[in-house]
């Protein structure tokens, strides 16, 4: 859990560096509304984790994953 949720801080840091400092992304944080992350963002995030766990998420996935814990529970 404490890794997926590093991997969505530093993404969201390099991407939003003007936000980030204000933004504290949590499990139930959502991806587009609290954290600013458009489409193109939330590419890099999937690349990202599936990079780091070594998996393939679903492209479903892609298109309803609103927070890190829906993210967290398809890693599960």
């Amino acid at each position: 859990m404490e890794r997926l949720l590093e991997i969505v801080r530093h993404t969201v840091s390099e991407l939003r560096p003007q936000a980030a400092t204000a933004l504290q992304p949590g499990l139930d944080s959502v991806l587009d509304r609290d954290l600013g992350l458009d489409s193109l963002a939330r590419a890099e995030l999937w690349a990202r984790i599936e990079q780091e766990f070594g998996v393939r998420l679903p492209d479903s996935l892609f298109a309803s994953a609103e927070t890190p814990a829906d993210l967290l529970r398809a890693l599960q």
